[in-house]
């Protein structure tokens, strides 16, 4: 049976970093952030994969969670190779909506958009005197 993809898979698709030297560089990062130490540590492109694909029978060595953890903030490293569904977007949430208030935002948004207040003074464009913006160019 073909083991089924995991979340890191769906997260690193989110943030467009598919091919592998994207990866180790995005990799790199959070491992500079954490220890210079574990910069160029990151997984063969046979590992990436197994990592991707569902294959890995346990978790990665502690430090390839740690840098993992840096690089998907809000996601434990054993969250992260849970299998899900092509459908899931993953959020360390849990939830593939948006936040209720989310849709009541937008609606305010564009409402004051619609209709702005005349009588609001912050509403519109800074005049260049209040701004302390120069119209002069020296």
């Amino acid at each position: 049976m073909t083991a089924q993809p995991v979340r890191l898979k769906h997260l690193i698709r989110q943030r467009h970093w598919q091919t592998y030297r994207t990866f180790c560089g995005e990799y790199d990062k959070a491992a500079k952030a954490l220890d210079h130490e574990l910069i160029g540590t990151w997984p063969s492109r046979a590992q990436l994969h197994r990592w991707l694909s569902g294959e890995l029978k346990g978790l990665p060595y502690p430090d390839h969670c740690r840098i993992l953890e840096a690089m998907f903030p809000g996601w434990a490293a054993a969250d992260l190779f849970e299998p899900v569904g092509a459908d899931e977007r993953g959020s360390p949430t849990g939830k593939d909506s948006p936040p209720s208030d989310l849709p009541r935002l937008f609606e305010m948004i564009g409402a004051g958009l619609g209709s702005p207040d005349p009588a609001r003074a912050d509403w519109g464009f800074l005049d260049d005197a209040r701004s302390g913006l120069s119209t002069s160019q020296s």
